[in-house]
């Protein structure tokens, strides 16, 4: 029977983006991927990506967000550490302390807090 079972099971693409909390879900914890992950509702807690994040025009992020790059159209309030370039979106607001090798804040954008170079964390 496990075997019939295990030939429906379709092979997951592992460059898609999974969508995280999308519409009125509320989530909390820590969340680990080496995929692109965007969020579309409330979340708070722990963020680390190998790949990109992505905070969703109706998200609302609180938390600690390592990634390699990251996207923000939503609210995001916390510290983050981007190996690559953050982006801040023309409707976003953005609150916390930043460490990335490129920032971007487009005109519009809501941006409180401080920014500094990327450092790696050598734990």
């Amino acid at each position: 029977m496990l075997d019939n079972m295990s030939k429906k099971i379709p092979n997951l693409n592992p460059n898609a983006i999974s969508r995280i909390a999308a519409g009125t879900v509320i989530i909390g914890g820590e969340i680990k991927t080496q995929c692109d992950i965007r969020f579309d509702g409330d979340y708070t807690g722990n963020i680390t990506s190998q790949s990109r994040v992505i905070v969703g025009e109706t998200a609302h992020l609180k938390g600690e967000i390592r990634c390699e790059s990251l996207d923000v159209f939503g609210t995001l309030e916390g510290d983050v550490f981007v190996k690559d370039t953050m982006t801040i979106k023309s409707e976003a607001s953005f609150t916390g302390h930043i460490q990335s090798s490129r920032l971007v804040i487009e005109l519009g954008a809501k941006f409180e807090g401080d920014n500094h170079p990327y450092v790696e964390n050598k734990q």
